[in-house]
């Protein structure tokens, strides 16, 4: 596949920008809060605008899809501070790789503390955070797409 010229690449760049600006709208619109950390619907995440981790990645993960951008739910841990978290954040495609969108934090740039064990939906993220095989996959930063 000619994934290499530059009108694919132009393309990739202008989903990369759309999924960054999906998770900023998802950053600045939830609020955390553990009360509401129980899994529920995009439609009433959008109304009370609160949740944890899996709250915002289905937000995200809906948003995305609604836009035609293939997503998934992960969940894993998130190592912080020294300890680690049980986290659920999502992935989506730009056309070349899987990339990590973790709405709960400011910044964009995705953390290599994020270590993913399940991935699919959501009843998959749920069942497989402690029991599954854990794999990891390197990705060969050469071959990304710049600016």
């Amino acid at each position: 596949m000619p994934s290499d010229s530059q009108q694919f690449k132009d393309l990739a760049k202008n989903i990369r920008e759309a999924i960054l600006a999906v998770r900023k709208f998802v950053y600045k619109t939830m609020r955390p809060d553990m009360s509401k950390a129980d899994l529920r619907d995009a439609s009433d995440l959008l109304k009370t605008r609160k949740g944890m981790c899996g709250n915002f990645a289905v937000l995200t993960t809906t948003i995305l899809r609604a836009a035609g951008i293939p997503t998934r739910i992960v969940a894993g841990v998130f190592g912080w501070t020294g300890t680690f978290y049980y986290r659920a954040w999502c992935e989506s495609w730009d056309g070349h790789t899987w990339l990590g969108v973790d709405s709960t934090v400011e910044d964009d740039q995705f953390s290599a503390g994020h270590l993913k064990l399940a991935a699919g939906n959501v009843e998959a993220a749920r069942g497989a955070v402690y029991f599954g095989s854990p794999s990891i996959h390197i990705v060969d930063f050469s071959r990304t797409i710049s600016n």
